[in-house]
């Protein structure tokens, strides 16, 4: 996506008005690199076009095939109906400001987990609205992912880093996808299917968890920089204590959805679990509104109110998600 912005601001192909044949032009540009086959270059193109209109199609529009019409179906209002809004995921900031004022949101809301477990939430019907995006997206994306991935013995040695990297990502958008539909399915089908059906759900999004940390692993060892150096939790120049990667490391938002998924009680209902930010020195910085805020997080400890005390101080160590889960 970088690639192609970049060379379509370089040269915006003026010299033609339609769109689609100028994102042909961008793309012939690119994977003219990529490999001394004509044919195969052609297909490369195509595959990834399409991929470029499917994306906008769910993720933006939320737009999907609905086999039993025979026909693709848009919602008429796409808010919480979006792909977008389920595969980007949430901090506590985010979920507190869909709370408080939807409008103030800076990420697409959607239908949460607690929305879906409410039985009176009658605004929007997963079945119908939002299960069959989830679907297609996990689906489409799958295969166009295999699609990609047959291509790579006929990549030039030269251009298999980056024709890996294109792989890669579409990878881990995939499993994001697989993730969030399993999820979603767990959580929608919890009172109505048998507990074996429930496990299965579970262990399909653990499986896109664990795939997508090879993924980031194999992403880090092409890193030109130290990982610890963009992606550690430390101290650093920012008011936060993680890199900016670190989220990316520690596939902070896969696990989040997980982690909301699976224990239902005040903490995981809270919308500051797994807060990682001090809100008082990030807006702030350090000073007398930090001091106060450590003041009153510490009385919220001592009253034995974790699930607020928590929205106001970061954890001291740095989380492992993935042990929480093996113990």
């Amino acid at each position: 996506g970088n690639v192609i912005n970049a060379r379509s601001t370089w040269n915006p192909q003026a010299e033609t008005d339609d769109e689609e044949e100028a994102l042909y032009n961008a793309l012939s540009d690119i994977f003219k690199y990529f490999t001394t086959s004509q044919s195969t270059n052609d297909k490369l193109i195509d595959l990834m076009i399409d991929l470029i209109n499917q994306q906008r199609d769910m993720l933006i529009y939320g737009k999907y095939y609905d086999s039993s019409k025979n026909e693709f179906v848009s919602p008429t209002d796409v808010t919480k109906r979006n792909g977008q809004a389920y595969l980007q995921g949430w901090d506590p900031w985010t979920q507190l400001s869909q709370l408080f004022d939807q409008n103030a949101c800076t990420e697409p809301i959607k239908l949460t987990f607690n929305e879906l477990r409410n039985p009176f939430n009658k605004k929007i019907d997963y079945k119908s609205e939002i299960e069959p995006l989830l679907n297609q997206m996990y689906t489409n994306f799958t295969n166009i992912l295999t699609e990609l991935e047959s291509f790579k013995s006929e990549i030039s040695p030269s251009a298999v880093k980056y024709y890996n990297e294109i792989v890669d990502s579409l990878n881990i958008t995939a499993l994001r996808a697989k993730e969030v539909y399993y999820l979603y399915q767990y959580v929608n089908g919890f009172l109505k299917k048998t507990n074996h059906w429930r496990e299965e759900q579970l262990d399909y999004a653990l499986d896109s968890i664990q795939s997508a940390q090879d993924v980031v692993t194999r992403r880090e060892s092409n890193y030109r920089v130290n990982v610890d150096r963009i992606a550690g939790w430390r101290l650093n120049p920012t008011s936060y204590i993680y890199c900016y990667l670190w989220r990316v490391h520690s596939l902070y938002f896969f696990y989040r959805d997980y982690f909301q998924v699976v224990n239902i009680d005040l903490t995981t209902l809270s919308p500051c679990l797994m807060n990682i930010d001090n809100p008082a020195e990030t807006s702030f910085g350090e000073g007398i509104i930090d001091t106060y805020a450590q003041k009153l997080e510490q009385w919220l400890e001592d009253h034995h109110l974790d699930i607020i005390a928590t929205c106001l101080d970061p954890p001291k160590e740095e989380p492992q998600y993935s042990k929480i889960i093996s113990n």
